[in-house]
Parts: C-alpha cells; structure tokens; sequence
C-alpha cells in the first residue's frame, strides 16, 4: 500500500466523513452547508474534516470572494 491509499483509507475510516461524501454526491456545497448537516459538529471540526477528505484527493475545494468554502467530489467511489 502506497501513502496515498493510506489517506483514503483513513479519509474513509471515519463515518463523518463518508457522510460528507454522501452528501457531496449529487452538488458541490460550502462549508455552511455541510455544517448544517452536522449541528453537533462545529465550523472548524467540519473544515479538519474537509481537508483529510482533500488530502485524500477525494474532494475538491476552493475559497473564493462570494463562496467561503466550496467542496465537490472528485471521484464517483461506486
């Protein structure tokens, strides 16, 4: 196993994320939305669980001035 497929399988091992995924299936989505998805969860924990996701090459994201953080999926894990 390569370091890469280490990130995905970490990126993959916890529920929350493959949540996230899930989630991101079907549209991209900003941060305040995947944060309403997880009302337990707050801003900076979703965003640490955002970029193990981007590490993993299995979410895209970027910041810009009218999104503050968008996130699409990269790949279709099916």
């Amino acid at each position: 196993m390569n370091f890469g497929e280490d990130r995905v399988f970490k990126a993959l091992g916890d529920r929350r994320r493959r949540k996230v995924l899930d989630l991101l299936k079907t549209d991209p989505l900003t941060t305040g939305e995947i944060c309403n998805r997880f009302p337990t969860l707050d801003r900076c924990t979703v965003m640490q669980h955002l970029g193990v996701l981007e590490r993993a090459s299995l979410i895209s994201a970027h910041a810009s001035a009218a999104v503050e953080f968008l996130a699409k999926m990269k790949h279709n894990l099916e």
